[in-house]
């Protein structure tokens, strides 16, 4: 965007940092009881649920719905991350590697298929392409890419990560 506005929803720590009421966007969040939130969050959802944590995902309403993926019309391929839950409620994460050259990730289509064949009864695809990064342990999995392609690959500047810590048992 040529203002340098972001898009989509960000709520972190109870913070409302920005809703967008009048545009769709398909997000994943935590409500302060500890329930998740999928899918389109409006102020007045997150405000009446008790929204604490919000982040927008990229294409959708959903990647995954009622445990089938959704069919998109977007034919790109890249790499992708998305975020969902499986039917006892636990949190699931999907990196793919590759891109838009070989190795190939994947279209949006093929995503929420692959997602649900794991397991995903709900799930958002969140912005993926180069930016894409799975880092576990101390060491990268799958490492960001400069220009969208397998090589080179470098750090590059996101607006949003997702950061999954250990922490209290359920």
């Amino acid at each position: 965007m040529q203002t340098g506005a972001c898009h989509g929803d960000l709520i972190s720590n109870g913070t409302v940092v920005q809703i967008d009421d009048e545009n769709a966007y398909a997000s994943w969040g935590l409500t302060h009881d500890g329930r998740w939130a999928f899918g389109t969050v409006t102020s007045g959802i997150a405000a009446a649920e008790g929204v604490v944590e919000l982040i927008s995902g990229f294409v959708g309403p959903l990647l995954v719905d009622h445990g089938s993926g959704v069919h998109s019309d977007s034919a790109l391929v890249a790499q992708r991350n998305a975020v969902g839950v499986d039917d006892a409620g636990r949190l699931l994460f999907l990196t793919v590697a590759g891109s838009e050259t070989p190795p190939r990730g994947m279209n949006i289509s093929e995503l929420g298929d692959a997602f649900a064949a794991l397991g995903a009864i709900t799930a958002v695809n969140l912005d993926g392409g180069g930016s894409t990064t799975l880092w576990l342990d101390g060491a990268y999995v799958v490492r960001p890419t400069c220009e969208d392609t397998p090589v080179p690959e470098c750090e590059r500047a996101v607006a949003s990560i997702v950061c999954v810590m250990p922490g209290a048992a359920n």
